[in-house]
């Protein structure tokens, strides 16, 4: 009996130290930024550009990164512009997505 209450106890003590190297480990690799900027980027690239699919920006600018030039060239590599909406919603989006990107580089 006092064996497997032993056994429990470094089972949940063991997983208890691995769960706080984790959480030590992810805020070291915060390296003090703000978590209020860090919340806004994930936002940023987890808003949803194409609603009809739910399609993260994260994945437009990956489109745009690795050359798409155009609204129908990103359609055709991510797949946005065929739901119910027919890129109606977010057309314009991915547009300005482009213009914003390539308004950088040009910087």
């Amino acid at each position: 009996m006092v064996y497997g209450f032993l056994l429990n106890f470094i089972a949940y003590f063991s997983h208890q130290i691995r769960w706080s190297l984790i959480i030590t480990a992810f805020i070291k690799s915060m390296n003090n930024k703000d978590p209020e900027n860090i919340r806004r980027q994930w936002l940023l690239q987890n808003e949803k550009v194409c609603i009809c699919k739910g399609l993260p920006r994260k994945i437009f600018i990956a489109a745009i990164k690795a050359g798409a030039l155009s609204l129908q060239e990103i359609n055709r590599i991510v797949g946005s512009g065929s739901g119910d909406c027919n890129g109606e919603r977010c057309g314009p989006k991915i547009e300005k997505l482009l213009d914003e990107y390539h308004a950088a580089d040009k910087k």
